[in-house]
């Protein structure tokens, strides 16, 4: 229902591609697809991970939203998005916490969390799609 409201809500050409994706087609083979054939040439994971990025930084204009400005069910930061990013990417939550280690300090500590968070992105019914193998 989010993602219906939010696709009505947008304006932008792209924005709306990929909330069609994610509510029309069932897998994520299918989705990267579609995408690298709307945007030839573009990577379709980072293309993805910036709309998700744009899509959360864009109030939506509906009434009722569920956390009173129509973004995505998620507020996520430069981290987060560089875990889903890495999910999207395929990697284990084994290797995004070794791929974070690289980038940040004190990443150990942070473990349970990351590992939770990834748990919550590819099990979130607002992702699922980009996660679905068949």
């Amino acid at each position: 229902m989010l993602i219906i409201h939010r696709r009505r809500s947008n304006h932008l050409v792209a924005h709306r591609f990929f909330l069609a994706l994610l509510l029309n087609v069932g897998n994520r083979a299918k989705i990267l697809q579609f995408v690298e054939q709307q945007f030839p040439g573009a990577d379709p994971i980072d293309l993805i991970t910036r709309w998700i990025e744009e899509l959360m930084a864009t109030p939506a204009t509906m009434a009722g939203s569920a956390n009173g400005n129509g973004s995505l069910e998620y507020d996520l930061g430069e981290a987060e998005l560089k875990v889903l990013h890495h999910l999207l990417q395929q990697r284990t939550p084994e290797q995004i916490v070794a791929a974070l280690r690289e980038e940040y300090d004190d990443v150990e500590s942070q473990r349970p969390q990351i590992l939770s968070l990834c748990e919550s992105l590819t099990g979130s019914a607002l992702f699922q799609p980009l996660f679905r193998i068949s």
